[in-house]
């Protein structure tokens, strides 16, 4: 199975340049939601936001969700066949990350992904943070990125939010209702039918 497609590599390195030359953050609009409801994955999104792809690709979907600023919320919907450990995923993101970022930028790091517990309205979600600082021309920017696996009877999801740290109060509460509403049950049979 491959982890990437040509297409998701090219949007990452999308994302890349928008995190680091983007127009400023706004803060997320969860009083003013919005539901999305699509071939078996269901959840809540700030209202500010957008979902900027939904697509079913060999054995598994992507969906994107993106802020007016950088940040992402990226889900990825494994069959439970097809599955790895959260630790597993982060390990291959963050690979896949650094072998197609542009030779223009710079990633420093300090090899530490740290696990990380989210309370939120009663809910309780493990996952795991790491910290980088892309460079290009001079310019550091620090960003933070936490993964969360989220698991139904016929898949597993795996969520993933970005954002340079300096934006991530903004954000968080965003980057919270996606995961506290996130449902998936057959979505990857659905979206081809």
């Amino acid at each position: 199975m491959q982890f990437m497609s040509h297409f998701k590599s090219v949007l990452y390195l999308s994302i890349i340049l928008v995190s680091m030359f983007g127009c400023g953050e706004r803060s997320a609009e969860i009083k003013n939601s919005n539901s999305y409801f699509k071939s078996g994955v269901s959840f809540e999104y700030p209202g500010n936001w957008k979902i900027t792809e939904d697509v079913e690709d060999d054995d598994y979907r992507y969906i994107f969700v993106e802020s007016p600023g950088d940040a992402i919320s990226t889900i990825q919907i494994y069959s439970k066949r097809d599955s790895f450990s959260l630790l597993e995923f982060v390990k291959m993101d963050i690979e896949n990350f650094k072998s197609n970022m542009p030779k223009i930028f710079s990633l420093s790091d300090k090899g530490k992904i740290l696990e990380i517990t989210r309370s939120v309205e009663g809910k309780t979600f493990n996952g795991y943070k790491y910290k980088f600082t892309l460079s290009v021309f001079g310019v550091d920017v620090p960003h933070i990125s936490e993964f969360y696996m989220l698991q139904s009877d016929t898949e597993n999801s795996y969520i993933k939010n970005q954002v340079a740290v300096e934006d991530l109060d903004k954000v968080e509460v965003g980057f919270m209702q996606i995961i506290r509403n996130f449902e998936a049950n057959d979505a990857l049979t659905k979206l081809s039918n």
